[in-house]
């Protein structure tokens, strides 16, 4: 019986990178070896500027991951962990669930909701109907069709405010 042969997490850069050096990157930060990793670009860390909790990356490599939302593989760059890390001063325990393209969407649907939440503290009746029809778009793109009963009544007054404006500029 032939034992099979472990395949590695990583890729190997290039065969001029000895061993050694690939098991100091790759035994430099604790996380890595849960993820397959392209130690083709590397950049050293400022441990100074980095937020740890357990110990500090001493190097950025590359890592590949699956986004969670539509599955696609994408690349957590060393330049990207490094502006994550020490300029953005988040956790070097973190790693990123969504590719760019979905954390965009994401960010983009925060935004929308934020408007909205703003619209929910100002009084209906003090809105103009250029903001009635920004909210009646807002509660039909967060929501859909399917509104519950305090979303469709506040989406009904907003097109029944349009449609007076719409009749008075008409008369």
């Amino acid at each position: 019986m032939t034992r099979k042969r472990k395949i590695p997490n990583y890729m190997r850069a290039t065969p001029s990178i000895s061993r050694e050096r690939e098991f100091e990157l790759l035994n430099s930060f604790g996380g890595y070896k849960y993820h397959r990793t392209d130690l083709s670009e590397v950049i050293e860390a400022d441990v100074s500027k980095q937020n740890f909790v357990y110990g500090p990356r001493g190097y950025y490599i590359t890592t590949l991951h699956v986004c969670r939302k539509c599955g696609t593989e994408f690349r957590f760059t060393a330049e990207e962990q490094q502006v994550w890390f020490e300029e953005y001063g988040l956790s070097v325990c973190a790693f990123p669930d969504w590719c760019l393209t979905c954390r965009r969407e994401i960010r983009q649907e925060k935004a929308k909701r934020k408007l909205y939440d703003e619209y929910l503290t100002d009084d209906d009746a003090n809105l103009t109907a250029q903001q009635c029809r920004e909210l009646a778009d807002l509660i039909m793109n967060l929501f859909g069709p399917e509104l519950n009963e305090k979303r469709r009544n506040r989406y009904n007054r907003m097109m029944n405010r349009i449609s007076n404006v719409d009749d008075n500029r008409a008369s």
